[in-house]
């Protein structure tokens, strides 16, 4: 697996145009070469009734930018990553009419298997959520032999 960086920022933000990512609010704001960064509104779309930011809208915004992380250091003609478990533990709320950052590096890089870590802050820079991404690296060639198959 190469180590350096396929997909930039650009690419990404082109590439969530008319998806749940854009549909969320989500926007990919820094990138290095282990990590990378984004940003989600608490509003209307990321809220639950009690007008604090929604568990699923954090867990959406993890596995977007894990999965992410992931496709940054692979080469896309060659690899898939497939999101196989995410775990999360919400430690702060965070109101409507704020805005949370996501910054996700590697725990690991195997062969198969990325372990990425999330860490999503609010504006005052107080954890909110910490979460664990295990992601499949899959050769392209394996996935068209898998569709088929019942699992």
């Amino acid at each position: 697996m190469a180590q350096n960086q396929f997909f930039s920022l650009n690419h990404f933000n082109r590439m969530s145009k008319s998806s749940l990512v854009d549909n969320l609010g989500i926007v990919f704001t820094g990138q290095g070469e282990e990590y990378l960064q984004c940003e989600m509104p608490v509003d209307e779309r990321t809220i639950q009734p009690f007008k604090v930011l929604h568990g699923g809208a954090t867990l959406a915004l993890a596995e977007t930018i894990g999965g992410a992380l992931s496709v940054m250091i692979l080469d896309p003609d060659v690899y898939t990553v497939k999101g196989m478990e995410i775990n999360a533990n919400h430690v702060k709320s965070v109101p409507m009419g704020q805005k949370v950052t996501a910054k996700a590096t590697f725990l690991h890089k195997g062969k198969n298997t990325h372990i990425v870590q999330i860490a999503i802050r609010d504006e005052a820079d107080n954890l909110v959520s910490i979460c664990r991404l295990t992601n499949f690296i899959q050769l392209k060639e394996n996935d068209e032999q898998e569709v088929g198959r019942n699992t």
